[in-house]
């Protein structure tokens, strides 16, 4: 198993973007998303090393909670579940593709189940385990 936890506001994978000027050409993510992926992979790797695992190249389990910093105090929900807030597949997109990145998995596709949850937190956060799937 392969635990971590990444500090820092959680940034969701973008859609593509068309840009028209001055040249057309399709956008795939921002300088927030490449930094807080960056992060996810270096702190992914250093745990991966620390712990002496080759990572996977099998079935695994991804389990992701993201903490998310509360933009309004009038929030109507106790939960991020506004548009504000983030998509869960675009955070958790995000989070798998760090950790191919990082040799966690081989390929994000080894990926065979997901437990994701958003909540508010301070600080923001996101609490990331790994661990080779085991069907029911």
């Amino acid at each position: 198993m392969i635990r971590f936890c990444v500090e820092g506001a959680p940034v969701p994978q973008g859609s593509p973007q068309l840009v028209k000027r001055p040249t057309p050409r399709i956008l795939l993510d921002s300088k927030a998303l490449r930094a807080w992926r960056r992060t996810v992979e270096v702190l992914a790797k250093s745990t991966l090393h620390g712990l002496k695992h080759p990572g996977y190249d099998c079935p695994v389990t991804v389990s992701a909670d993201f903490y998310l910093p509360r933009k309004s105090k009038t929030s109507m929900f106790d939960v991020p579940a506004t548009h504000q807030d983030g998509d869960l597949d675009k955070l958790q997109r995000a989070i798998g593709d760090s950790l191919q990145d990082a040799g966690v998995v081989k390929d994000d596709a080894r990926i065979v189940e997901w437990r994701a949850r958003k909540f508010y937190g301070d600080p923001p956060r996101v609490e990331i385990c790994v661990e080779e799937w085991e069907a029911l």
